[in-house]
Parts: C-alpha cells; structure tokens; sequence
C-alpha cells in the first residue's frame, strides 16, 4: 500500500486525451455557434455586447484549453 506521497497521477491514455479533444472541439465550435446564431437573429442582451470578434475569441479562449487539460500535470 502507498502512502500520499509515493502516489503519482498516471499519464492520460491515449483515448482519454482523444476524449479531451473532442469535448473541448465540440464545445467551442458550439459556443461559436450559438454566439453566429444570435447575431444573425437579432438577439441583444445589452447594449454593451462585444463585437463578433472579442465573443468568438472568448469562445476559443474559454473551449479550448479543456483539449489540453490531462496533458500538463
């Protein structure tokens, strides 16, 4: 039996970093989506919304660090 701190974390398999990337692929492009889809319909949540631009980089900026999220540990 190991103790707390002879424990390691084991490397992520190869399907579980596969896994990783498609969740964080698909939930970016779907934020990207949806944020298209309410320009396109006119949805306005304030007056203060950011250009097209600024949301689809929060989008990449907020989906795509969980393609890498096992790979550092």
């Amino acid at each position: 039996m190991t103790t707390g701190s002879q424990w390691a974390r084991p490397s992520p398999t190869g399907r579980q970093r596969r896994r990783d990337l498609a969740v964080g692929v698909l939930l970016t492009a779907g934020v990207a989506v949806s944020t298209l889809l309410s320009r396109s319909a006119g949805i306005d949540p304030g007056s203060l919304r950011p250009g097209q631009g600024e949301e689809l980089a929060w989008a990449l900026a907020v989906g795509l660090p969980l393609c890498f999220r096992r790979a550092f540990r």
